[in-house]
């Protein structure tokens, strides 16, 4: 790095917790963290993944169609001295 180590002006030890609910509450109760924090996240919500990529396939889906089928629908329905316009533009 151009600015050598970074370091912290204050002498107090900072300890983060997650932010979810379950260990937010347990950290308050008990005053530190809980250890078994990926656990704890990865079993809460086991939908989560296979829908982000269900969304994702079907968002590359409806793209594909709008870059394949763009660029011929310019260069048909304008005018020759203006498609390369038009196709630069896009």
């Amino acid at each position: 790095m151009v600015t050598g180590n970074a370091s912290s002006s204050s002498s107090k030890s900072v300890q983060l917790c997650a932010a979810d609910h379950v260990t937010a509450a347990a950290a308050a109760a008990t005053g530190r963290c809980h250890d078994d924090v990926d656990a704890v996240t990865s079993l809460a919500h086991p939908w989560v993944l296979p829908v982000f990529v269900v969304a994702q396939l079907l968002v590359g889906l409806g793209g594909c169609g709008i870059l394949v089928l763009t660029f011929p629908y310019i260069d048909e329905n304008s005018p020759h001295t203006k498609s390369a316009l038009y196709l630069g533009t896009f």
